[in-house]
C-alpha cells in the first residue's frame, strides 16, 4: 500500500505499508475470525486507512511529530493508539492484575522477549476501541516525508517486545487463536 498525504504547505509525503509487512498482518490481525488480536471489519491494511476518521487522527499525529522534530530528518520509530468511535477488534493482550498464577503460562512472544499468555478457555478476549499503529518517519529522497508502518493492531500499545513484557509491561497475552467475546 502507498498512498500520498499533504500536511501543510510546507509537509507532504508518503504513506508505506510494504508487501512484507502486509503478509505478515494477514496472519495476525487480519484473519477474519472471532479471535484475539484480529480486526472485526477491517481485512487489510488498506481498510484500515481507508477509514476516514483513523486516517484524520493517524495524520494528525504524523503532523505533531513532524512539527515537533524541525530540522531532525533522522528515522525514528513512533506509535500511536486511537481511540476509535465503535470498537474495532478483540484485544491480543489484558492486564496481568486479573488473572492467578494458575490462570497463566510463560512463553516467548519473540527471541527477545518472554511473558506470561492466558491459558486456553480461562477468558474471551475482549472487544476494543483502541488500534494501535507504529510506524517509522523518515525523510525521503523526493524530499518529502514517508510514514512506513511497522505494524498495527487492536488494543493499546504494548511497548517495544523485550525482556519480561508482563512485567515491564503489567500484561499478559492471548493466544492467537484465543476466541474473542
Amino acid at each position: 500500500m502507498r498512498s500520498s498525504f499533504i500536511l501543510s504547505s510546507e509537509s507532504r509525503g508518503v504513506l508505506v505499508v510494504g508487501p512484507n509487512t502486509t503478509e505478515r498482518l494477514s496472519g495476525t490481525c487480519f484473519r477474519g475470525g472471532r479471535q484475539a488480536g484480529d480486526f472485526l471489519h477491517w481485512r487489510s491494511p488498506d481498510d484500515v486507512f481507508a477509514d476516514e476518521y483513523v486516517r484524520r487522527e493517524f495524520l494528525a499525529d504524523v503532523g505533531e511529530v513532524i512539527g515537533q522534530r524541525g530540522q531532525d530528518r533522522a528515522r525514528r520509530s513512533q506509535s500511536l493508539t486511537i481511540v476509535c468511535p465503535g470498537q474495532i477488534g478483540w484485544r491480543g493482550t489484558h492486564p496481568s492484575s486479573l488473572y492467578s498464577a494458575q490462570q497463566l503460562e510463560q512463553f516467548q512472544p519473540n527471541r527477545r522477549s518472554t511473558a506470561w499468555r492466558i491459558k486456553p478457555g480461562v477468558a474471551l478476549a475482549p472487544l476494543t476501541h483502541d488500534l494501535t499503529i507504529i510506524y517509522d518517519l523518515l525523510w525521503n529522497d523526493d524530499d518529502e516525508w514517508a510514514v512506513i508502518v511497522g505494524s498495527m493492531y487492536p488494543g493499546p500499545d504494548i511497548g517495544v517486545l523485550r525482556g519480561n513484557i508482563t512485567e515491564n509491561e503489567g500484561i499478559v497475552f492471548f493466544a492467537w487463536d484465543n476466541p474473542g467475546e
